[in-house]
């Protein structure tokens, strides 16, 4: 079980995440953090949306899990016109 100081902490940091993003427009937006209590209907879950250098895209949730969406090969991207 986790203690109440990591708790805290995650807690903290979640909230220093989310003051620093925009809010996100939809749920499939990126580098922003989407309010489960104020956007869509109002249920589910918050969480911040980044996407880090290599291309990756972090989602960490208010309640602490945390996915990462690995960026796409190269073979994968659409060639720029």
């Amino acid at each position: 079980m986790p203690s109440y100081a990591s708790i805290a902490k995650s807690a903290f940091d979640f909230n220093l995440k989310r003051s620093k993003l925009r809010p996100c427009e939809d749920e499939d937006d990126v580098d922003c953090f989407w309010d489960a209590r104020t956007r869509g209907n109002g249920e589910g879950s918050s969480f911040a949306v980044t996407t880090q250098k290599d291309g990756s895209v972090v989602i960490e949730y208010e309640d602490g899990r945390r996915e990462v969406e690995e960026a796409p090969a190269p073979d994968d991207q659409v060639p720029s016109m």
